[in-house]
């Protein structure tokens, strides 16, 4: 039963052993071009990797309002730094970046983003590793997104990231553990006039813990349960939860053609405030990944996750959404996508829902080694059962990219 059950899935997904080693489980704007990736600079044993960008942005709503519509040019500068290990076991990661945006005409909404972080891996044994991460990020809130404080400048925070895991691979009982700190520390904002938006009550630091355990039941299909453990500790104490989340499912990859995962379970939030009331109930979420060619990928995301509010009244917010991608090669070295997806966000604790659509394009031409060139157009449009809450956004990117 099970010989014929894998027979007929490898029938409909069309895997050719030929074509699957050269994409497994790699969608088209992802797979190593050997004559136009960047070669780096030798250092020892390590490989460094910098690069840097040159972007012209228009955007036709940059406060994301319904009837107040305010447009601007913005010019971007991205440099990047990427240093990691060339071993035969073992790696190592430091990364950097950063991006400086300028505003021709708004210049209150100018932004100076970066971040920095060391990633490791230590293989202690066949199918046995460790890994670590550390991470800090300097960043702000976009405008139009949920977390948006609406002041007269965007809201800054600094995050700060840190991770330990243990995963076991390569046989049929996999494991894959993880535990996390992330700390945020948000920036008043100035608001209407000289007043100033408090932001502190933001502050907080979000532990979490999670198992996932995995048995191989037949070739190339994998079922997993998974446990989440999470703790949010607000410096002020006056949002603190903590939750749970288990769930169940399958995951795939057939001969990297079509790979994915697909998984559904419970999910429960407990608020120390009496003026929040507990949540849980049905969670899921999903991916896949389908090359049906050699030149084209599909990929398909779905989520619902429990999120933190900075609404008054509001314990958090409830995302569920779905997002369609396919990229295409139409040579070695021009490329094009699409994308579309659409997210609703259900506030808890208020009457609120939020309804976004977005759509996108993007062309990428690859000139050489060192020399990158890409457009882009973003779609975004926001339905709120809120007066004046809708808006409709228009994004265009032009950049040139270079690197060594």
């Amino acid at each position: 039963m099970r010989k014929t059950l894998a027979a007929a899935i490898a029938l409909f997904v069309g895997i050719s052993g030929a074509v699957a080693q050269d994409m497994r489980g790699q969608p088209v704007a992802d797979r190593p071009r050997s004559d136009y990736d960047p070669v780096g600079l030798r250092a020892g044993g390590f490989l460094v990797l910098p690069s840097i960008a040159v972007e012209a942005s228009y955007d036709d709503n940059i406060y994301a309002q319904e009837s107040r519509k305010d447009d601007d040019y913005i010019f971007i500068i991205a440099p990047k730094l990427l240093i990691r290990s060339d071993w035969n076991v073992h790696y190592m990661e430091f990364h950097a970046a950063a991006e400086l945006g300028r505003h021709h005409d708004f210049t209150a909404e100018d932004y100076d983003d970066y971040q920095a972080g060391l990633e490791g891996r230590l293989d202690i044994a066949q199918g046995w590793s460790a890994t670590a991460t550390s991470d800090y990020r300097r960043a702000h809130d976009e405008r139009g997104t949920p977390s948006d404080a609406g002041g007269r400048e965007p809201t800054e925070y600094d995050m700060v990231y840190s991770a330990l895991g243990l995963n076991r691979t390569e046989t049929r009982i996999t494991l894959r553990a993880l535990g996390t700190m992330t700390y945020y520390n948000y920036d008043d904002t100035p608001g209407a006039g000289a007043t100033i938006i408090d932001q502190d009550f933001r502050d907080r630091t979000e532990y979490a813990g999670s198992v996932r355990l995995g048995y191989e039941f037949m070739p190339d299909v994998n079922t997993f349960i998974q446990g989440n453990l999470n703790w949010r500790d607000y410096d002020s104490g006056n949002r603190d939860s903590d939750g749970y989340r288990l769930d169940t499912g399958f995951a795939f990859d057939f001969g990297g053609i079509t790979t994915g995962e697909i998984y559904a379970g419970y999910r429960s939030q407990t608020y120390d405030s009496p003026g929040f009331s507990s949540q849980s109930g049905f969670s899921y979420g999903g991916s896949l990944l389908w090359n049906p060619s050699g030149l084209t990928s599909v990929q398909l995301s779905l989520i619902n996750d429990l999120n933190e509010s900075t609404l008054a009244g509001a314990s958090g917010y409830i995302s569920n959404g779905a997002s369609l991608q396919i990229d295409h090669e139409l040579r070695r070295n021009v490329l094009i996508g699409g994308r579309i997806g659409y997210t609703e966000n259900d506030y808890r604790g208020l009457d609120r829902l939020e309804k976004m659509w977005t759509a996108g394009a993007k062309a990428d031409y690859l000139l050489n080694r060192s020399l990158r060139l890409g457009v882009s157009y973003t779609l975004t449009d926001r339905s709120v059962n809120v007066t004046g809450q809708d808006y409709t956004r228009n994004q265009v990117l032009l950049s040139l990219r270079g690197s060594l």
